[in-house]
């Protein structure tokens, strides 16, 4: 709610467009990432009844709350494809100094290609552009 109200606030819809992605989907075992989780086990896709994917009832609420706004809002929704391609960071992005596993970064080309290519199409087809 605190999102939506800044940007019917502040954002001025003719002369800008807002995109909102959703999250990529939990995986973790034995804790969050910053606290002893790991991912070392996600080298298969989740499948769709897996408990780890949550957030399609996150992603509902935040339709609802943008049905209510002023601002017109895409909605980027990466999360159920991005549970499909959680085997697309199999190594560990920590720097030199940690072993914390940080799968906000996925690995390179792979899934964030693909979401920036949904964010592309989106903007070529608000433009009228086909290809």
């Amino acid at each position: 709610m605190t999102w939506a109200s800044w940007v019917d606030r502040h954002i001025n819809p003719r002369e800008t467009e807002v995109f909102f992605r959703s999250s990529a989907p939990s995986h973790f075992r034995g804790g969050q990432w910053n606290s002893g989780g790991h991912c070392k086990e996600a080298t298969q896709p989740l499948n769709e009844t897996s408990s780890s994917m949550s957030y399609p009832q996150k992603n509902s609420l935040l339709e609802e709350i943008m049905e209510h706004m002023k601002t017109p809002v895409t909605f980027l929704n990466i999360t159920i494809f991005s549970g499909f391609r959680i085997d697309g960071h199999p190594s560990i992005y920590a720097g030199k100094h940690s072993s914390i596993q940080d799968c906000s970064h996925w690995c390179l080309p792979g899934v964030p290609d693909s979401w920036n290519e949904f964010l592309y199409f989106h903007l070529l087809s608000k433009r009228g552009v086909t290809s």
